[in-house]
């Protein structure tokens, strides 16, 4: 990976959604409309990141089938590094299953991941390892813990995303290491053990080592916390259409703007505009991100010159 910029660890899975033509009926059949395209935070995360330009590698693991081909032929199209990408015989790749109610929301995720048990930074470990790296907690704890101690050894710049109330409980009580984690509120309070308002959950997980963290609230926005204090973000109004894949959208763009030298703050500003374009289009990773963002801050910038 000589060229690559930033190095991806983590989920990659084909997603099929199920859009509810009416409100969830539990114990019986509901009529939906269904697609398939792919998915895993990591994953996304790193499409985002080379729709944007950014030169990225990932390191996963998928089943010796069709869809496991699909995903490393679809990235290679985009040119990321599928170098460090694993095929696994003896496993199906993973699969996630969405319900989403008629307005978007998700009513149902299920999650069949039991490929990611093996996943081992060994096997992403090609050298020269790059300076940043993102990491998705599909990661067992014991790579978890090898990966925190290789930031705090090589001074890697590392970003980690929770995934779920479940998988959030792999992250240590020690965060030294971690340059930035992204959490919603239920995954915070899984990993402090007591539900706590987003403010004071960023700042009890940025005590416990993080250098940054940010607790996302859906609708209401976000919590930075980090060096300078704490920071309210709102977020921006946009009419959803499917909100599977706007954290992953936040955190690649917030990414490339931490690359690019931007502020703290500025990155997740940048961030939230890019979950919210995402979140007004029918597919997990915006197919013209960049572009979209560009003409979004172009118009923004138009109105405040009026």
């Amino acid at each position: 990976m000589p060229d690559v910029q930033i190095l991806c660890i983590g989920g990659a899975v084909l997603d099929r959604k199920y859009c509810l033509a009416a409100p969830l009926q539990p114990a019986t059949s509901n009529p939906s409309r269904a697609s398939r395209n792919f998915g895993g935070v990591a994953r996304n995360v790193c499409e985002n990141l080379a729709r944007l330009g950014l030169r990225s590698a990932l390191a996963t693991r998928v089943g010796a089938d069709a869809a496991g081909r699909e995903i490393i032929d679809q990235l290679g199209c985009l040119g990321i590094d599928t170098s460090c990408i694993i095929i696994d015989p003896a496993c199906p790749t993973a699969e996630y299953v969405a319900v989403l109610a008629e307005d978007g929301k998700l009513e149902l995720g299920l999650a069949a991941m039991e490929i990611f048990d093996a996943l081992d930074l060994a096997d992403a470990w090609c050298p020269p390892v790059p300076a940043w790296i993102f990491a998705d907690c599909n990661l067992p704890p014991a790579q978890i813990l090898r990966l925190l101690d290789a930031a705090r050894e090589r001074g890697i710049t590392l970003a980690i995303d929770a995934v779920s109330v479940a998988k959030s409980r792999r992250l240590p009580a020690d965060l030294t290491g971690l340059s930035l984690l992204f959490a919603n509120g239920d995954e915070a309070a899984a990993m402090l053990g007591a539900g706590l308002p987003p403010r004071d959950a960023a700042l009890a997980l940025r005590a416990r080592g993080a250098q940054a963290v940010v607790v996302t609230m859906g609708a209401d926005g976000l919590v930075l916390a980090d060096a300078s204090g704490t920071a309210h973000f709102p977020a921006m109004p946009v009419e959803a259409v499917d909100v599977t894949g706007a954290g992953d959208a936040l955190i690649a763009m917030s990414l490339a703007r931490l690359i690019a030298g931007s502020s703290q703050a500025g990155a997740i500003r940048a961030g939230i505009m890019a979950a919210a374009l995402t979140v007004a289009c029918k597919t997990s990773v915006h197919p013209d991100l960049k572009r979209a963002m560009r003409d979004h801050e172009n118009a923004t910038e138009s109105r405040l010159h009026d």
